[in-house]
């Protein structure tokens, strides 16, 4: 039987509020009702787009409590969109060798297994980029572009060890099709008008990163089901 979970809106408040491109809005809302039983306490995060009869919502997610960061929201957006492309990529470093082998794969479909490891990982602190030690290895990497309405979403994950620490670092954009020449990435010709792919919101973040090996265990986990 399917249980609804029901929220009461007196418990709700906004913590952040960020407009965004093409007539979308982000909310995120902290959640405490401590007259229920059990309590529940949770951060949940809402896309809407204006109308001009209302909004329209795009998307909406619960944060699960300890996973109120930066890193993990971003993970949290991808975890409940429909994936349409999945990479995974694997470096593996010889010695004598300045670069390391690459081995990759890209999947368009059955995204199952992939998926329940990607909700499993959680990250840490946040760091500035230029904290990235010098030496740190790249070791494996996912890229993943999910549905976003006439938009396309895309996520980047780079794994990376030093002095064994791990790291991860996260590119997030959004990719757009425009009619006529620009500065967009890739530019095509489709029935003789000219098209061009755009990408912008553009952002990076870097945290302390503990779940390296699930991350690198669903990675090769990918590469040896070809």
């Amino acid at each position: 039987m399917l249980e609804l979970k029901t929220y009461n809106q007196d418990c709700m408040r906004v913590t952040n509020k960020a407009v965004l491109e093409n007539g979308r809005t982000l909310f995120e809302i902290a959640y405490e009702d401590t007259n229920a039983e059990p309590a529940v306490v949770n951060t949940q995060k809402m896309e809407v787009r204006a109308m001009e009869s209302g909004y329209r919502y795009l998307s909406y997610v619960v944060i699960e409590p300890g996973k109120e960061s930066e890193g993990n929201r971003i993970l949290d957006e991808f975890a409940w969109k429909t994936w349409r492309i999945a990479s995974v990529f694997h470096c593996i470093y010889e010695d004598g060798l300045e670069e390391p082998e690459l081995k990759q794969r890209t999947k368009s479909s059955d995204f199952t297994s992939m998926k329940d490891s990607f909700k499993q990982l959680k990250v840490g602190e946040e760091l500035n980029i230029e904290e990235l030690p010098e030496n740190a290895r790249l070791t494996d990497a996912w890229t993943i572009e999910a549905e976003n309405n006439r938009v396309r979403r895309e996520l980047e994950m780079y794994s990376f060890e030093a002095q064994g620490n791990g790291y991860l670092l996260l590119r997030t954009y959004f990719v757009t099709l425009t009619a006529g020449g620009g500065n967009g990435s890739v530019s095509m010709s489709i029935n003789n008008t000219q098209v061009t792919q755009r990408a912008f919101g553009e952002t990076y973040n870097l945290f302390y990163f503990d779940d390296n090996q699930l991350f690198q265990d669903t990675v090769l986990e990918v590469l040896d089901s070809e």
